[in-house]
């Protein structure tokens, strides 16, 4: 996918490749808290994931989001609750824009990116926001982007407390509805 918004600015999105893997852990460790510390060899295994994209600005590695499905051997709570509670999803484990290039809709054409690449493998994406410590601004872009929060949960000893979200991409019986997935309001 390539767009020309700026004559000038050259974004697209391409999948990840281990070459770019000395780009992604330090962009990921700037965005720690938001996101959980990752070891070059999960994000190796990362690669293999159903989704691993980077998005580039003038062939410069601006961001990257890797999403997995049920199955895949990955330690994380979150991403276990999405696996007992639907057969089939893809699960966004994280989302990472470099500092220089937010506020461009980056993170908007990943995710437009990974929806469209989960019509006719996934009836949803899901995915997960910190409400503790507040994560208020990526709560702001869920609820723009549609998503429903279907649960909740304490992870790392209580330390931090998630909305676990997902939104309805497929075709087919909508999921969420059993659930009684709900809309994401300004609490």
């Amino acid at each position: 996918m390539v767009s020309t918004e700026n004559p000038l600015e050259v974004v697209s999105i391409r999948p990840a490749r281990s070459a770019d893997l000395d780009a992604i852990l330090p962009l990921n460790e700037a965005a720690m808290p938001h996101v959980s510390f990752v070891d070059r060899d999960l994000f190796t295994r990362f690669l293999s994931a159903p989704y691993f994209g980077v998005i580039c600005v003038n062939e410069v590695l601006a961001g990257f989001v890797v999403a997995l499905g049920p199955g895949f051997d990955y330690d994380s709570p979150n991403y276990r609750w999405f696996c007992d509670a639907f057969p089939s999803f893809l699960y966004i484990d994280r989302v990472v824009v470099a500092a220089a290039y937010q506020r461009r809709g980056l993170a908007n054409r990943l995710y437009d990116d990974v929806e469209t690449f989960a019509i006719g493998r996934a009836p949803v994406v899901t995915c997960e926001v910190n409400t503790r410590p507040r994560a208020s601004e990526s709560l702001a872009f869920h609820r723009q982007r549609r998503f429903l929060r279907v649960g909740a949960q304490d992870t790392e000893q209580g330390k931090k407390s998630v909305a676990l979200l997902a939104k309805h991409v497929g075709v087919g019986p909508n999921p969420l509805v059993r659930l009684q997935a709900e809309a994401l309001l300004d609490d």
